[in-house]
Order: structure tokens, then C-alpha cells, then sequence
């Protein structure tokens, strides 16, 4: 039954209206319960990222630690998931094994859609199993069932057994050896050997600390709505089909893959650097000639770099082969893309991966790590033998060196010690994805105040900038109610409000939950959908009739409650920073090359904006305004 607690949040039944269905599982007592959001609760949180901070912000305190099994493990869709394009993604939360604070994970695939088919909104695991689980789904039943002999397999095995048991319309969400072994970057892969990954914050060491080896779900159904005619109708005005080729994706990868190199994102040598002369190019041809292109659920484009080999696994991406490959100087495709395999394979976050390897080089280079913990190894720039080596021993916590180097970088960092802090590009304990904070401002102020750590994504901002180098680019339509115009990626003024705008507007696309390209110009020229275009959609998925003042304040309440929930565990505005290196190192290279971010300027404007006090809390005014009362 649900608690005191649970009841503000949960009901027995569905209330008039839209009341999203939940799966409540108790792996101490081995139970499952069904239960449904109250009307009040869903349309105040949406759903997705939203709902599961709700869930959090309730169900953990200050005290609860990260592996613990008081510690909720929450897979959540959205309103709007299953029943538009683009609509095939799910995130991930829980308090992160990784950082201590709010943790969130985002993935694509076909595993959000098969939840929802199968009447599912979402899945909260409590508790801790006493042996390993696996929870089984379908549209007529749910089972806790025994994992023992699935313990040990890497995610491309579990999806393949369960496959083999429960046949093809079976999609995984499943940790592999890193989870097993509560490596603190350990993801949650789903959909087996295509490689979608819930990636960021370790929330796969929180699984396997619970034991349970993944979740299966076999569906075929369709997610239901308030008015599929009308939803229907509204996708066709709103999100016209565009014809794609595969000499067009080509084209355009190339111009994607140019276009980041031009604008001085890409991470090299620890991010030391701005030049890596030995990667160029051709890899956008290797990927073409060898790969054919994957689809989310929903999709209609594909990304251009979603790609799967001739062996059925997902090709390299931007996320693995820059924090795998050139920052660690390895310009090896070959070798990048099995280590990429490795991650998939074993469930491990390429990002907080490549960002551990480099930092491991760079302190063995400055003789921080003792030659006994290097056991031989030749730990240096450039040598994808060892790095590949590596990767196996971190996953399987092989030695001294490897099961330091499992905690992450900023645990490692302290371990070290000798000032090793300086070479763990990290923020808040997440390590930063494959985006240089010091290309364009939004990435300094964004990465160093995600509610979650480092972050890119947050907001999403490099959508928002006039780049010389990408002539495309310029004019072309941008969502209109996070900027009315482009700024320049280095400007000072006015990066704090646009920042703040575009992550409320994100954590809106995660808690619907839409692909957030649908709020981009994307690679084949689709202007992006605007904040009506997407009220549409949810109004009538749910037969609400929400405006557009009420849409923008569901995004602001959910940015602020995630802040409140790491608020909660400590911290505040001297967290909100970025590697001194970032600070008061240039690239010395490309546009980007002499730009320093001027974050403490920056984030004056940005708390300003945001309504917070200085030290980086939102006022108990702010809070009011929001109905977050119980944040107080």
C-alpha cells in the first residue's frame, strides 16, 4: 500500500483526467504495485524528468546516500512519449552514485516506446534484492523473476537471452559488468547491441547495487491519448514528413563533424590543447561505408551519426570518439570505436570514461601515479593499446589503479592527492562532455550549473549563436521564446538569461519526453517546433488546456526543484564553477582559441534572472511563485 508520503503523490486509482499509470517495485520484499499519478501532481510535473524529481525531492533527504536502497531507481516517460515523432526517449534518476547529488540520464531506442505500449508511464525500484532480479513487463502481466544466471552477462547477452526466451518484440533496459561491479560512470544501456544509452551521473552502479540486472518489456501496443484524431492532425500541421536520403545524411554529417572542429569544441589532451592534426574528416566516410543508419522510435530523420556496422552495433559517436580518442590523442578509429564497443558492451558512460583515462594519463605524466599501480602499463598520450587495457581493468576493478580510477575523477583526484584536483575536468563530480565550455559562453554558464553537474545539454544552448564558420546557420529560425535573436558565442551580456531560459525550455523536452533536436535546426534544415507546437501536442495527449504562461512556468518549477533537491544535499553558488584550466587557460587555437568565459559575470546575470540569491539558492519567493512551498 502506498505510505502517508506516496499518497501526495500517488493514488490507488486513476483520477478523472489525465493520471499517468506507475509500476512501484520493492526488491526487499520482492512486490510490485501499480499505482497512478494524481491529476494535480501530473499536470504541476508533467512527467519524465519532472515527475521523477517530484519523486525524488519526496522520497530521499540530506542523508540518504547515493547506494543505499532507500534510494529510489526511477525510469520515467513522458505525456508525450510513444505518440509523436521524435517521441522514443525515457530518462533515468535517482540520487547519483557518482556526484552525491540529483542524478538524471537521458537514452533513445525503441525501450520507452515498448513501457508505454504496455501501459506504463513509469517504474520506480525501491529497496535492494537479496539476489539478482530482473523485472519482466507485458501488457497482461509483471514478474520479479530469479537473475542469477543472467548475473555476469554484458548488456548484448542479457538483451539476446531475453530475446531468445520472450521473443523479438522484447526491449531491454539492463546494466552490464561495470554496474555489476558499482564502477560510479556505469550506465543503463537499453535495446541490446544498437547501443542506446542512459549514460550520465553512474546511475548504473545504483542498479547494480540493487541487483537488478535490467528490466525486460515485450509490447506492441500503441500509447494511448486523450484524441489520437486530433493528435494525429496536430503532427501533420505542425511536423511535415521531410524525405531524406542517405547522400544527405552523408553530407550533412560531414558538415556537422566540420562544424564542430571549426568552432573549437572538440576536447583534446585533456583539454590542454587545440590542435589535433592526425583526425580529420575521412572518419565521416568510414562511418557512411560501413554503417547503415538507426532509428529511435518516432523518428523519421535519424541522427546523423546513429549508426549500426555490419555486426548490428551502434557505430562510434561524437560523445565516444572525442572523449575516448583525441582526448587521450588516439586517432586510431579502429581502436576508439571497440573501446566505444566496450562501453556498450559493459555499460560505462564514454564521456565520464574518456574524461577518467585522460586524467589518468596526464597525473601518470606528472609522476602522480606510483609506478607499482601502473603494473607495467604504459599509461601515456596517444597509446590505444593501454587505454584499451584499461577500460577492461576499470570495468572488472582490476588492480589498485583501475578500481581508484572506478570512483571517478574527482574521488581519484583525492585519492592522488599532490594536487591532482587540477587535472579532473569535472563539475560537481560529473565529467564534461565533449563540448569546450570556452567555444561559446552558454557551455561555460550551462556545464557549470546543470542541476546535475556538467552538462552541455542542459540547455542546450550552441542552438542559440550566429557561428561565422557555419554559414547555414546564420538566419535560420530558432525557438522563439529562450532568444529572439543569435547572439555571439562570445559575448558577456546576456549569456546568464539566455542560459537560464534554455534549460527551464529543456527540462520541459525531457519531462514530455521529445528528442531535443525537435528544438533545433537539425541536420537536414527542419526549423525547429515552437513552445505552441508542443502545448498542441500536450493538450491534447491529455485533454488539458494549459497555456502558454503555465507550459513555461512547468519548465522553471522543474529546473528549480532539481536545484533544490542538490541544495538540499550542500550545494550552492561556490559549486557553480568550471576547471581553473577552462578559466585561465585559452586553446590556443581555431575561432575559439584566445576566449576565456568571464563565468563570475556571467553568473550574476544568470542568478539575477533566475531569481535566486547570490549564493546560488532560489529565494523562498521564487519557490512560492513556483507552488514549491514544500521546498521551503
Amino acid at each position: 500500500m502506498a505510505t502517508k508520503t506516496q499518497a501526495q503523490i500517488y493514488a490507488p486509482q486513476p483520477d478523472a483526467g489525465f493520471s499517468p499509470r506507475l509500476l512501484i517495485v520493492d526488491l526487499t520484499n520482492n512486490t510490485t504495485e501499480t499505482v497512478y499519478v494524481k491529476a494535480d501532481m501530473a499536470r504541476k510535473y508533467l512527467g519524465g524528468a519532472g515527475l521523477a524529481a517530484k519523486i525524488i525531492w519526496q522520497e530521499t533527504s540530506a542523508e540518504t546516500a547515493a547506494l543505499s536502497g532507500d534510494n529510489p531507481l526511477i525510469f520515467m516517460t513522458g505525456p508525450l512519449t510513444g505518440a509523436v515523432p521524435y517521441g522514443g526517449r525515457h530518462i533515468v534518476a535517482g540520487l547519483s552514485p557518482l556526484t552525491g547529488i540529483y542524478g538524471e540520464a537521458h537514452s533513445g531506442g525503441h525501450w520507452a516506446f515498448r513501457l508505454r505500449s504496455a501501459g506504463y508511464h513509469g517504474v520506480v525500484v525501491r529497496g535492494r534484492a537479496h539476489t539478482p532480479k530482473y523485472l519482466f513487463i507485458s501488457a497482461d502481466r509483471v514478474e520479479l523473476r530469479d537473475a542469477a544466471t543472467f548475473w555476469g552477462m554484458d548488456c548484448y547477452e542479457f538483451e539476446d537471452a531475453l530475446k531468445e526466451l520472450e521473443g523479438n518484440k522484447v526491449s531491454t533496459a539492463a546494466i552490464g559488468q561495470a554496474g555489476e561491479n558499482l564502477v560510479k560512470f556505469a550506465c543503463i544501456m537499453n535495446d541490446g547491441k544498437r547501443g542506446r544509452a542512459a549514460a550520465r551521473c553512474g546511475l548504473g552502479a545504483l542498479m547494480g547495487y540493487k541487483k537488478l540486472k535490467g528490466i525486460a518489456i515485450r509490447s506492441a501496443g500503441a500509447a494511448e491519448v486523450a484524441d489520437k484524431k486530433a493528435l494525429k492532425a496536430s503532427v501533420e500541421k505542425y511536423f511535415p514528413k521531410v524525405k531524406i536520403t542517405n547522400a544527405v545524411r552523408k553530407t550533412k554529417g560531414r558538415e556537422l563533424w566540420d562544424s564542430l572542429w571549426q568552432m573549437g569544441r572538440a576536447p583534446i589532451q585533456n583539454w590542454a590543447s587545440g590542435e589535433f592534426k592526425e583526425v580529420d574528416d575521412t572518419i565521416v566516410d568510414v562511418l557512411s561505408e560501413s554503417a547503415k543508419y538507426d532509428f529511435c522510435f518516432g523518428c523519421r530523420t535519424s541522427c546523423v551519426e546513429s549508426r549500426l556496422n555490419a555486426q548490428g552495433k551502434r557505430h562510434t559517436v561524437w560523445e565516444a570518439l572525442c572523449p575516448i580518442g583525441t582526448q587521450c590523442l588516439i586517432a586510431d578509429y579502429d581502436a576508439v570505436h571497440l573501446a566505444y564497443d566496450y562501453c556498450n558492451q559493459y555499460g560505462m558512460d564514454s564521456i565520464s570514461l574518456g574524461a577518467t583515462l585522460a586524467f589518468a594519463i596526464e597525473c601518470a605524466e606528472a609522476g602522480l601515479i606510483k609506478s607499482d599501480l601502473l603494473e607495467g602499463l604504459d599509461l601515456k598520450w596517444g597509446n590505444a593499446e593501454a587505454m584499451l587495457a584499461m577500460i577492461k581493468k576499470i570495468t572488472f576493478r582490476q588492480g589498485q589503479l583501475a578500481d581508484i580510477l572506478a570512483e571517478g575523477t574527482r574521488q581519484a583526484a583525492q585519492i592522488f592527492g599532490n594536487d591532482a584536483e587540477r587535472f579532473a575536468m569535472q563539475v560537481k563530480g560529473l565529467e564534461i562532455g565533449a563540448h569546450d565550455p570556452r567555444a561559446y559562453n552558454g557551455a561555460a554558464i550551462e556545464n557549470a550549473t546543470s542541476t546535475f553537474g556538467a552538462s552541455h545539454m542542459s540547455g542546450f544552448t550552441s542552438i542559440y549563436y550566429d557561428y561565422a564558420v557555419k554559414e547555414d546557420l546564420e538566419g535560420a529560425e530558432i525557438s522563439r521564446w529562450v532568444a529572439t535573436e543569435r547572439l555571439s558565442p562570445y559575448q558577456v551580456e546576456g549569456q546568464g538569461k539566455l542560459t537560464a531560459k534554455a534549460q527551464d525550455f529543456i527540462c520541459l523536452l525531457n519531462s514530455l519526453t521529445l528528442c531535443l533536436f525537435t528544438n533545433s535546426t537539425d541536420c537536414f534544415g527542419r526549423p525547429p517546433l515552437q513552445p505552441p507546437s508542443y502545448l498542441d501536442f500536450l493538450n491534447i495527449a491529455t485533454g488539458w488546456d494549459v497555456d502558454l504562461a503555465e507550459f513555461y512556468q512547468m519548465g522553471e518549477r522543474i529546473f528549480n526543484l532539481q536545484r533544490m533537491i542538490s541544495v538540499r544535499r550542500g550545494i550552492s553558488a561556490k559549486d557553480d564553477t568550471l576547471p581553473e584550466r577552462f578559466l585561465t587557460t585559452t586553446r590556443g587555437a581555431g575561432p575559439a582559441g584566445e576566449n576565456l568565459p568571464k563565468l563570475d559575470v556571467m553568473l550574476t546575470e544568470y542568478y539575477d534572472s533566475r531569481g535566486w540569491s547570490a549564493d546560488g539558492i532560489p529565494t523562498d519567493e521564487k519557490l512560492k511563485s513556483l507552488g514549491l512551498n514544500e521546498c521551503l
